[in-house]
């Protein structure tokens, strides 16, 4: 009992005794079949237990880096290089196999296919199809939306120069809560000096759904409203049949025709409402736990965490970098294990010990910062000496930068021992053993005498 507590570490120790505990009435059966006490039974569990993990343990010298680079390094060779259709019907993409697997070794910035997962807070609702309606409100709040999306078609472009023009008006009145509406026909007279024209014809139906109104009226109102908040836009104006005019002005005077066709465009592709960096969403149920989850395309945690009905504490992102800079080094590190097991299992069905996923994770996350496996990142701070980088990447310049500054070189790694035929400091290269030649020579002497 003591040598296991000792030995074994908190958490195992822990996990033993509580899965006695749970045993305890098949552990006394036992021990009533074979004679014996409960108590020895228990010893003798502890004892395997603990002989388990002396087993388990790595012996000094081993070249764990090696073990863990070649465990890695051959399951790669399997993978194949494609992009994975995530949950089938959603549509929506995630990048997998070696592509991913180069993200996450690398660190990337950028990635190719962010996804965040979303869970919300727990409620006392107990319908499905409530929750199902909370989750999809929860979508199209998050979910960035643009003119573009509220868009059916670009009706036509103008480049307007000293014009009046009408804009219509909606407006709300100072100290009641009700809106007063403008009523059809209603507008306002704005002078531009020098602007565009964007004619856009509305997709009522997909601003009803995404808003849950029911009137086309309001619908129009509504893109009315957000549209006159954009930057840029000096007013709108409906002209029937679902399509409006907007007038967008540029903030400086001394502008060209070109800068204008940008402007046109940009108040096109603006958000409305909703997170920057989202694009779209899926909501769907966790074959787990049973609760609705919404799945986006793109990726914005430290924003989608401020919302009051996402559970913050459930907010995930494939983006290791956004993890280390919103949730901190320790939850980047954890998010490095789950990528890597994940893209291993997801891309061909291969199996590497979770040990091996935590010594890379340990490595990339050492100095306080999640660096990559590169010569910018990893490698600049652990190779200090000049032939290991040499080994890694780009010899010469390395080579040339050493001779130039006069670096000197220990000869400590594994790449600078076999580059001058050193014996490797691993294994049994780790020690040396000497020997007194002359306590040798005594015992000689001593033999020979007694013969």
């Amino acid at each position: 009992m003591e040598e296991a507590r000792r030995v074994l570490p908190p958490k195992i120790f822990s996990d033993v005794k509580k899965t006695l505990e749970e045993y305890r009435e098949k552990l006394e059966e036992a021990a009533k079949r074979h004679n014996i006490d409960v108590e020895t039974l228990e010893a003798e569990v502890r004892r395997r237990v603990l002989v388990a993990y002396k087993r388990a343990l790595i012996e000094p010298g081993e070249p764990i880096g090696t073990v863990t680079a070649q465990s890695l390094g051959e399951p790669t060779t399997q993978m194949v290089l494609r992009t994975f259709h995530f949950a089938g019907i959603a549509k929506l993409n995630v990048t997998l196999g070696l592509p991913r697997l180069k993200e996450i070794i690398d660190s990337s910035k950028k990635i190719k296919t962010p996804i965040m997962t979303v869970y919300l807070k727990k409620t006392r609702v107990k319908d499905p199809k409530k929750l199902e309606r909370l989750a999809m409100n929860v979508q199209t709040k998050i979910e960035r939306i643009t003119l573009k999306r509220l868009s059916k078609r670009i009706v036509g472009t103008t480049i307007i120069e000293g014009e009046e023009v009408e804009c219509t008006e909606i407006e709300e009145k100072k100290g009641s809560k009700k809106r007063k509406r403008s009523k059809k026909g209603e507008s306002k007279k704005v002078f531009i000096k020098l602007g565009g024209k964007l004619d856009v014809e509305i997709d009522v139906e997909a601003v009803k759904k995404r808003r849950n109104i029911k009137d086309d009226k309001k619908a129009i109102e509504y893109v009315i409203k957000a549209v006159s908040k954009l930057s840029g836009v000096k007013c709108v104006k409906y002209t029937g049949g679902n399509t409006l005019s907007i007038y967008i002005v540029p903030k400086k005077e001394d502008v060209k025709y070109d800068e204008i066709a940008d402007l046109i465009e940009k108040v096109y592709e603006a958000k409305i409402s909703g997170v920057e960096n989202i694009k779209r969403g899926i909501v769907e149920v966790d074959e787990e736990t049973g609760e609705y989850i919404i799945r986006f395309e793109g990726s914005n945690i430290l924003e989608v965490m401020k919302i009051p009905e996402v559970d913050e504490t459930r907010v995930y992102t494939n983006r290791l970098k956004e993890i280390e800079e919103v949730l901190g080094i320790e939850a980047a590190r954890n998010a490095v294990i789950h990528e890597m097991r994940y893209t291993m299992k997801e891309s061909a069905n291969l199996y590497v010990d979770v040990r091996h996923y935590m010594l890379l994770a340990d490595a990339m996350t050492r100095y306080g910062t999640l660096l990559g496996l590169t010569r910018t990142g990893l490698i600049r701070y652990i190779k200090k000496s000049p032939l290991g980088k040499a080994a890694f990447e780009i010899p010469y310049k390395f080579i040339a930068d050493a001779a130039r500054s006069g670096e000197r070189d220990p000869l400590a790694g594994v790449n600078e021992s076999l580059i001058v035929g050193n014996i490797v400091k691993l294994g049994t290269g780790k020690s040396d053993v000497k020997f007194n030649l002359f306590e040798i020579a005594n015992v000689k002497l001593n033999k020979e005498e007694k013969e």
